[in-house]
């Protein structure tokens, strides 16, 4: 009873007018120097959320309003790379890939805005290398927020597509080379090569980063969880020689296992991560969503839509909202992809 009323007061809270609960952001080609070399060229979208392109803080309140784009963000992208067509020097195709693409201001006078690309050009051969990438986090900063977060777009894809250019026969790796349909999944090519994805059981210990996490390769301790508290899960490990217990601080670590599941650590606190379509994904809190009313949490429907049978919004005055992450595959980096069925689970 208590889940259906919350679920029709949502409901009622999503009755607005979606144009003013949203901010359109454009493309800038007008400078664009179109003597890229690049005969055809096309992106693939691997986004794990396609729909999400961000969200802004607006008007006096600093009110959460969806970022939207008219017409088809990746397609439009590709107009940055793509050749004069009276450019003579047009001789090799390029393949984009779009891993991530997510825009926010994280106060008045910040945003960010961030990035991972990765470019492939055709060999002579037939098959496409890798010749330049981004995976990075930009940070333009001062008055009109807003407006030079959405230029900043335009200005580093200008920038990216000459970098490309320059770089068009000089592969990063000699070895690598992929066919067409091999970059249509090349997230589940590269996640096969990658040893956390593809174990059945899972070393016992602490990851301290990334890169021991991705090999399965703790440093071996034993590990005690206490989900007692699913609000505040506590982790608690001893090493093999003095045995002494100790409570482990999740701003130390990457992960932890006990040897039957994995927990993510954030600044927040420990989540349990769950494999989901060859994914690793936790619902977690962060302070950074917080809604500040009812309108505001709307924003989250229009970012990622509803999953499940409702959605449950703690007390804001003491309680972040609780949305669910994928974990990068790439570098470890935590990724929003939605809103879990209960936002108070872990």
């Amino acid at each position: 009873m208590k889940t259906a009323i919350i679920f029709l007061f949502l409901l009622t809270a999503l009755r607005f007018d979606a144009r003013s609960e949203t901010s359109v952001f454009t493309l800038d080609y007008a400078t664009n120097k179109n003597n890229n070399p690049f005969q055809e060229v096309k992106i693939i979208d691997l986004r794990p959320n396609k729909k999400a392109l961000g969200f802004v803080k607006t008007g006096i309140n600093y009110k959460l309003t969806s970022i939207t784009f008219e017409g088809n963000l990746p397609d439009s992208l590709v107009n940055f790379f793509k050749a004069d067509k009276s450019n003579p020097e047009k001789n090799t195709d390029l393949i984009l890939i779009l891993h991530e693409f997510f825009l926010t201001t994280a106060s008045t006078d910040a945003a960010r805005f961030r990035l991972n690309l990765r470019c492939f050009t055709k060999k002579p051969d037939g098959r496409y290398s890798e010749v330049f990438n981004v995976d990075t986090t930009y940070k333009p900063i001062g008055l009109n927020i807003d407006n030079k977060l959405y230029r900043c777009v335009s200005e580093h894809f200008k920038e990216i597509a000459e970098k490309t250019a320059v770089n068009a026969n000089k592969y990063l790796s000699v070895e690598k080379s992929y066919t067409y349909s091999d970059l249509s999944v090349l997230d589940s090519l590269e996640k096969s090569s990658i040893p956390i994805y593809n174990s059945i059981n899972y070393k016992q210990g602490i990851f301290l980063n990334y890169e021991q996490f991705k090999n399965n390769t703790p440093e071996l301790y034993t590990v005690k969880v206490d989900s007692s508290n699913l609000q505040d899960i506590k982790i608690y490990y001893s090493d093999t020689i003095k045995k002494k217990v100790k409570k482990l601080d999740n701003n130390d670590v990457f992960a932890i296992s006990d040897g039957i599941s994995l927990y993510k650590a954030t600044s927040f606190g420990f989540y349990k991560l769950i494999k989901e379509n060859n994914n690793l994904v936790y619902d977690g809190q962060t302070s950074f969503f917080m809604p500040t009313s009812a309108s505001d949490a709307s924003v989250y429907f229009l970012l990622f839509g509803i999953v499940g049978n409702a959605i449950y919004f703690a007390n804001t005055k003491e309680q972040s909202i609780c949305l669910r992450y994928q974990v990068g595959y790439l570098r470890g980096n935590s990724i929003p992809i939605g809103v879990p069925e209960t936002a108070n689970k872990k």
